[in-house]
């Protein structure tokens, strides 16, 4: 009896237990299953341009990295232990030779003026994060609406003291893991200072006043490209790619990439100001950038705990003026130009073209460039990271017809060191987002846009099924304002003489977001995808950015055959105009117009934009 009991209780448990994952099962497929409809119900009633699925797709959502710097490798390190070795690590205490012996004394300044005042708000762009007061630009803009006499005299008695304000130095930071780095080292992370949105708006009226003055007086090198208006990355490449051009067919040429280590962290504050006292700069920028360095702090502010340091040397990353100093700083560096010896700059990142007529010469001629550029740089408290610097060897075209292979490599491989240590010399190297190869044929830059556009496309499986898929009219959008923006960067420069194999190499590269997108066979023509689509063949846009660029931008002789040789219009750097000219305010309400306004609907801040061509004499 006991053993026939003992007997149906294994068997009561072994059914009870089968039912249970049969009950399991059925609850995980119907989860799932809800889960699939309510996606597919989410994604079929989407509508926004660029919202929550725009960045799910593209992979745009803060992934929120935690701070992972541990130089000890102590398992017992706390949160603010990280946060406060990485804060050290950024802005350690003040060095020797780091003191800055400034005494300010008020130097007279044009006062500014209302129209001034409608440039700097009406150019504010909502979403930007505020400082540590949380104050965003909404509400300074409603304070202007309201009072705009007050906002001019309180923004002309902090120039007429040539002071900016203490508490508006105080900045909250982020740090931000850049990708494909080490989460471990303090180096693996960007600073990013987010600076209260009233001192951001005193910052564009003070260099309202300072770009003035710096193109009045020409300081900048024109071969400085980053930051300025009417410079981008394609005028920077284009440059390079002329310069080796025309000095090619008789020289051997040596195109390198300098990488300045930590530059935007390490601008010492006394060479800063010395350089800017050489130039003449006014007392009143010179007091008003003191006020704007000294006596800065950075705060980590989160739930928990909160960690400040002062800041001794560096820029904020994220200010207004930032950019500006930079150009500043660094500009002596491209003073070093002449006849032989090519430099620019776009931001922090040197390019150097040196020529030689024999390897010998160009290595001497490279290394010499190099220890005078490495010696610049220290006297700026600056220095490069050798190890990410690289270089691309040209052979003079006279000498590649004197070979008996017509060989673009030289016979003897020259060796460029920077403080005796060798940079890799390479057969293409990235500048500015581009590769560029030692036969100047675009073909490793278009071969990297593979893997670029599986990465854009990798979520496209979520969105894209075979029964169902978002609004095309929206995933085109996606399309032409981010993947085809992404793939065709730099086409003004690459993109007008492809070869056949390039452009059949373009044209497969994008198949792979047509496939996606129009559901269609893997044995589907690409040509036919273009035509269902709607899409033209990728290279044949990359084609007409390049004579865009050409027209607008070099204003180029070679498409007068497009343009009907129609004069063209020249874009001027209106920085310099004064507001009270350049501004202009209509009422809101006009009678008897007579003439008409087109607009393509955008909104920003339940305004719609358009725009306006007045015609001489007309």
């Amino acid at each position: 009896m006991r053993a026939k009991a003992n007997h149906d209780s294994v068997d009561a448990i072994q059914s009870s237990g089968i039912a249970y994952r049969k009950a399991r099962a059925e609850y995980k497929k119907l989860l799932l299953t809800t889960k699939r409809k309510a996606w597919e119900s989410y994604c079929l009633n989407y509508n926004e341009r660029f919202g929550t699925l725009f960045n799910i797709v593209f992979n745009k959502l803060n992934s929120g990295h935690s701070i992972a710097v541990n130089p000890n490798k102590d398992p017992n390190l706390t949160v603010q232990d990280r946060i406060s070795y990485i804060m050290e690590d950024f802005f350690p205490g003040r060095s020797p030779g780091e003191s800055l012996n400034y005494t300010p004394t008020i130097g007279p300044v044009e006062p500014l003026i209302i129209e001034d005042l409608e440039t700097v708000f009406g150019n504010l762009k909502g979403g930007k994060a505020p400082g540590l007061d949380r104050i965003d630009y909404r509400m300074w803009r409603a304070v202007f609406n309201i009072d705009k006499n007050f906002m001019l005299d309180l923004f002309n008695l902090c120039f007429k003291l040539n002071y900016f304000p203490l508490c508006l130095r105080n900045a909250r930071i982020f740090f931000l893991l850049k990708d494909g780095k080490d989460p471990g080292l303090s180096s693996s992370y960007r600073p990013v200072c987010l600076l209260p949105t009233f001192g951001k708006i005193v910052e564009r009226l003070f260099l309202i006043q300072l770009n003035r003055w710096l193109d009045r007086n020409n300081i900048i090198h024109s071969n400085q490209f980053g930051f300025l208006e009417g410079k981008s990355c394609d005028l920077a490449i284009t440059q390079i790619v002329e310069t080796i051009n025309s000095r090619r067919p008789l020289e051997h040429l040596a195109l390198v990439s300098l990488d300045i280590k930590s530059a935007f962290d390490n601008m010492n504050w006394p060479v800063l100001f010395n350089i800017l006292s050489n130039y003449g700069l006014p007392e009143f920028f010179m007091n008003f950038l003191f006020y704007y360095l000294h006596n800065g702090k950075v705060f980590y502010v989160n739930e928990v705990f909160k960690v400040f340091k002062h800041c001794y040397r560096g820029c904020p990353q994220g200010s207004v003026i930032a950019p500006t100093l930079w150009n500043l700083y660094i500009n002596s560096i491209l003073f070093n130009n002449n006849g032989e010896f090519y430099v620019q700059a776009f931001a922090d990142d040197l390019a150097l073209i040196i020529g030689g007529h024999t390897a010998r010469e160009l290595e001497k001629n490279t290394n010499l460039a190099l220890a005078k550029i490495s010696i610049d740089l220290e006297s700026l408290k600056l220095s490069l990271s050798i190890h990410k610097c690289q270089a691309v060897v040209y052979r003079s075209i006279s000498s590649q017809r004197l070979s008996k292979r017509n060989s673009t490599i030289l016979n003897r491989k020259p060796m460029f060191k920077i403080n005796s240590i060798s940079i890799e010399i390479t057969d293409s190297l990235k500048i500015l987002g581009i590769y560029i190869d030692q036969k100047l044929s675009w073909t490793a830059h278009i071969n990297s846009l593979h893997d670029k556009v599986l990465t854009l496309t990798s979520n496209f499986n979520r969105i894209i099924k075979s029964d169902w898929s978002v609004d095309k009219n929206l995933i085109k959008t996606w399309y032409l304002t981010t993947i085809e923006k992404s793939l065709l960067y730099g086409a003004s420069v690459w993109g007008g003489a492809l070869t056949k194999t390039q452009a059949d190499r373009l044209h497969s590269i994008q198949r792979v977001f047509l496939l996606k997108f129009t559901r269609g066979y893997r044995t589907t023509s690409t040509n036919v995808l273009n035509v269902l689509s709607g899409i033209p063949p990728l290279h044949i846009t990359a084609e007409a950015e390049y004579k865009k660029f050409q027209i607008w931008v070099r204003h180029s002789n070679r498409f007068n055959h497009i343009t009907d040789s129609v004069p063209l219009d020249r874009n001027i750097n209106i920085k310099n105009i004064p507001s009270n000219i350049k501004y202009i305010s209509p009422p809101e309400q006009l009678s008897n117009p007579d003439y008409e306004v087109y607009t393509d609907g955008s909104r920003m801040d339940e305004g719609v934009g358009l725009a306006v061509c007045t015609f001489k004499n007309n």
